[in-house]
Parts: C-alpha cells; structure tokens; sequence
C-alpha cells in the first residue's frame, strides 16, 4: 500500500519534530503546543508549520480538513480514497459507486441529502460509476456540520442544497471487492447500510462502535494521554473534532507487547515524530506504525475514527 501511495503523499508530505516519546499521562513541555492565537495561513503552509521534519512514509495530514494541495486533491490508499467536495449554492449529481461505499464527515455548512431510492434518468459515466437525473423513492436527511453519514455500495444519493446553502465535507471512499456482502448495519427508518451520526456520536453514545466488515467507525473523547498503539492489519483515520493534543507517530515501540488479535501495546516510541492536531485537522496512519496521543494538563481531545481493515 505504502509504495503505491508514495507518489501521491509527496506532494503533502508535512513536517514535524522528531523527539523522545512520552508514555501515557506524562505531559509535553508546554512550549510544543502552539499559540491559538497563531495567524490563518494555506493548508500546505499549516502542513509545514505544523513541525519541522518530514512526516514517515504513508501518514497523511491535512490541516484544517484541507489537502495541501488543493480542494481537488486526492489521495488514493488502494483500499481508500481521501478527497474533499463541496456544494455551493445547487444541488449535487444523483449518483451511485458499484464497488465502493462513502463515509461523508460534514466540515461545515449544511444541506439536504437524497439516500437510497431508485434512479431516474440512470446511465453509466464509467467501470463501478452510474449517474441519474433524480431518485425516486429515497430518504430524505438534512446534514450540517459534524454529522457523519454512510452510503453503501450501489445505493443512490444526492446532495439537494439549496440556493442560499453551502455544504463542505470529507470523503472516505471503501474500495470494495467483489463478491460484496450486503450491508448489515441498520438504522431505524433509513436503508440498508446507511448510518447517520449526527455531531459523529452514534445515537447508542460514544462507546457505540459500528462494524461494517471492512471498515469500523465510532468517536472518542479523551482526556488524558493515550496508550502507544500498532494495528497490524488497520489503517486509521482521524478527524479532530474539538480539542486539540500532540500526537506522536512512527519510530519503533519500545517495551510492545500483544492486547489482542493483531493489536500491540508499548511503553515508550523511540524516533518518533510528533504533530501537533488541532480542530479539522485529519490524519491517516497506516497499519504497522506505532503512534500515541500526547495531552498536556488540562487539554481534551474529540475525535472521529476510521478503521479501514487490510
């Protein structure tokens, strides 16, 4: 997967200070947090502020939730595609992937959202990729920022934003491989498949975690440092919803030992490279790298999380 990526990840490839790691609950000098009070600059400047070294092969970072380079920029991970789209002011193209599903994380904005249905007007634009001129028959959501919606393989939808709207969001696509199982996620009074977590809590609470067989979503509130984690068949994504914390990744662990299938813990990360994560920002961590959220006193951290399983 790394190889692949490789060419992709260049051009965003962020820095970022490599430094002793700190083992959970031990808080960084307070010097390594930046000020809020920094001024807005380009995503690809925030990438570079962020720290002063290149970040390890396959870890992604966009700032803020934008790629450095550019709204158009995508990042294709074999098993899942990373980009961003928005919708200002028109609706969006009824639409459906036939071997991939989406995640859609609302960055800001808001808008109505067309899911499930049948096509009107349905035509081929290419392998796996069907557009309409309408659906008929589908469930009608309304989406605003922080809500987390999920549309499986095959089914129809449409953004309907309206003319005095604007919606911006995140895509995770799930590559899928055939044969497809159907989705076995239900929530009452949507189809199949499709999950809506507004503000990204799931309506059972935090500890609610929805596996889909290939990819397993559920959000986090931490308050103190977390435990140094590698996932030996998991890539994560993570988006920053509030808060803010350093985050360490890469290097090798050091004292690591089994928690369960595939799953290691350690004491320590010798090299590792520390970012610090802020309010939209995302960030992809690739399976086998150590990594470790860092809090000082006082901060917490909410977060959403993707586990794309290899």
């Amino acid at each position: 997967m790394m190889m692949a990526a490789t060419a992709a990840l260049s051009a965003m490839t962020s820095a970022a200070q490599v430094v002793p790691a700190l083992p959970p609950d031990i808080n960084p000098p307070a010097s390594s947090v930046p000020s809020p009070s920094a001024p807005k600059a380009s995503a690809a400047s925030l990438a570079t502020s962020k720290a002063t070294m290149p970040l390890p092969e396959g870890v992604v970072l966009w700032p803020r939730g934008v790629p450095p380079g550019g709204p158009s920029q995508k990042v294709d991970l074999i098993d899942h595609i990373l980009s961003i789209a928005s919708h200002n002011g028109k609706p969006g193209t009824a639409e459906a992937h036939d071997e991939k599903d989406d995640i859609f994380y609302i960055q800001s904005g808001t808008s109505d959202f067309l899911v499930g249905g049948t096509f009107t007007g349905k035509h081929s634009i290419g392998p796996g990729e069907v557009q309409g001129t309408g659906i008929d028959g589908a469930t009608l959501v309304h989406l605003q920022a922080g809500d987390v919606i999920t549309i499986p393989a095959g089914m129809p939808h449409r953004y309907l934003t309206k003319p005095d709207e604007k919606v911006n969001y995140f895509i995770v696509k799930i590559v899928k491989h055939p044969p497809i199982a159907p989705p076995t996620q239900q929530m009452e009074g949507m189809p199949p498949g499709v999950l809506v977590w507004h503000n990204g809590t799931p309506p059972e609470g935090l500890d609610h975690k929805a596996n889909f067989g290939d990819h397993i979503l559920y959000g986090y509130h931490r308050a103190k440092s977390g435990a140094i984690e590698y996932h030996e068949a998991m890539d994560d994504v993570f988006i920053v919803e509030d808060g803010g914390s350093d985050f360490l990744v890469g290097g090798t662990g050091v004292g690591m030992h089994v928690t369960g299938k595939g799953e290691q813990q350690g004491t320590a990360i010798n090299g590792a490279t520390r970012v610090h994560l802020s309010k939209g920002d995302i960030i992809t961590i690739p399976a086998k790298m150590p990594h470790q959220f860092v809090l000082a006193e006082g901060q917490t951290l909410d977060y959403f999380i993707i586990k794309v399983l290899k």
